[in-house]
């Protein structure tokens, strides 16, 4: 761990959505990567023999392509998840994908994404503290 940084700071993915950074005075906001191990990039191999008997192989990478995952946020200011879902519904309403760049210790996401369905955004309808949003949940995909 780097020097001057505590296990909650790592914990919590960094970064942006759609253009908006995930931080409150230099401090990050509680984001998780949800089914994260999709993002990696996937490989497939096909195999084919010729008519001589010589085996032909192609190899094919998706890069991550149309990856369903999830974002947790948590303790969000009630501004700021203002600011994601405008700018998501933005892009959602031009046909347009929407940025994506975050990482924590075990995923990193840097891609175009769009919304995952029409109820790609849920959240509680109490806000605590009158500030912020507990328990966001975003369902998006890699285009």
């Amino acid at each position: 761990m780097e020097e001057g940084t505590s296990m909650a700071e790592k914990r919590w993915a960094q970064g942006s959505i759609a253009g908006v950074e995930l931080s409150v005075d230099g401090d990050p906001v509680k984001c998780l990567i949800l089914d994260g191990a999709k993002l990696q990039p996937r490989r497939f191999v096909n195999q084919k023999r010729g008519a001589d008997g010589t085996v032909y192989t192609q190899g094919f990478d998706t890069g991550g392509r149309g990856a369903s995952f999830g974002l947790k946020l948590d303790n969000v200011p009630v501004a700021m998840l203002q600011q994601i879902i405008e700018a998501v519904n933005d892009a959602v309403d031009n046909n347009d994908s929407f940025s994506v760049e975050l990482e924590d210790d075990f995923h990193s996401v840097s891609a175009d994404c769009t919304v995952e369905g029409s109820d790609w955004l849920s959240y509680p309808d109490q806000i605590t503290n009158e500030r912020f949003f507990a328990n966001v949940v975003m369902r998006l995909v890699t285009v």
